[in-house]
């Protein structure tokens, strides 16, 4: 089908990646269906956290 399995395998770098981190987690945050979320979160808090994290694992298929 095509479908890649990694932001790395789509061409985004790790470099532009934690380049964007900040405005991924706000777009995260401003989305409606966070609002259903039962823990409240916040971009500098739990979301660009998680993001952060998630490069750091090795073979992660996204």
């Amino acid at each position: 089908m095509g479908i890649v399995n990694s932001l790395q395998e789509f061409g985004i770098s790790e470099k532009i990646f934690m380049e964007n981190v900040q405005l991924i987690s706000e777009k995260s945050v401003a989305h409606p269906c966070t609002g259903t979320n039962p823990r409240e979160i916040s971009v500098e808090g739990r979301i660009s956290n998680i993001y952060k994290k998630l490069k750091r694992i090795k073979n992660l298929k996204v």
